[in-house]
């Protein structure tokens, strides 16, 4: 059995409860994620190989922040509804490319500033700064609100709140840092911080910096293809 297969597995396998949550870290912005009742992915572009497709057992919904190389790919997208039924909840652009290849009732345009109910998750959607289009999701799902910042640069959210901060620290992103991380935890005040899409350098800086000014903060570093249970009780 390959490692990519392995990791599905037991990332579905993770017990996970009330007051956790299962994550699997696949590489830049995208993550799979899973509460008590849903698995979410987010910006999975072709980070799971088309061959490994067949082994995702679960998923509700599949957002996408844009549509760059590193966050969005058409035939694995396309693959993964097919296979899970799950609906996608997309930027504009990725949207215009799936229309017609993901039906109507399953394809949602996410718009800045509408909140939508999509099977009783709660999805903002916020506008970030990019090279281009790029929307941000504030999601609340099982009584947990996750926050995902694809690898936009700092916009306002306060007074937002989220329990999990899903950030982006820099690499290959032109508009992504540490600084811009930083001040996204200081208006969500999250009780979990998971860095993304950057180096290991920049995680680590923004890490330094909240244990400095917000050691209540815990920031959970995570590997691509490691899954990892997430306790939420101790730090809400």
């Amino acid at each position: 059995m390959s490692t990519v297969a392995e990791s599905l597995k037991e990332f579905y396998e993770l017990e996970v409860t009330p007051s956790s949550i299962g994550i699997l870290y696949l590489g830049y912005s995208g993550l799979l994620l899973r509460t008590v009742n849903y698995t979410l992915a987010f910006d999975v572009d072709e980070l799971i190989p088309r061959t490994y497709v067949k082994n995702i057992e679960k998923l509700d919904l599949l957002l996408f922040t844009h549509g760059h190389y590193d966050h969005f790919e058409e035939r694995v997208s396309i693959e993964l509804h097919k296979l899970t039924g799950a609906k996608v909840m997309c930027e504009e652009s990725v949207y215009n490319r799936l229309k017609d290849k993901v039906p109507d009732s399953h394809l949602i345009k996410a718009t800045a500033g509408v909140v939508t109910s999509i099977d009783g998750v709660s999805v903002e959607v916020i506008r970030g700064r990019h090279v281009g289009p790029i929307v941000l999701y504030l999601v609340e799902l099982d009584e947990v609100r996750i926050f995902h910042g694809g690898d936009s640069d700092y916009v306002p959210l306060y007074p937002r709140r989220a329990d999990i901060a899903i950030v982006p620290t820099g690499a290959p992103s032109p508009t992504a840092s540490p600084d811009s991380a930083y001040r996204t935890v200081v208006d969500l005040r999250p009780s979990v911080v998971i860095p993304v899409h950057g180096k290991e350098s920049q995680h680590r800086k923004l890490e330094s910096k909240l244990k400095k000014h917000y050691p209540e903060v815990k920031v959970q570093l995570v590997e691509p293809f490691k899954p990892l249970l997430i306790s939420l009780g101790e730090h809400r």
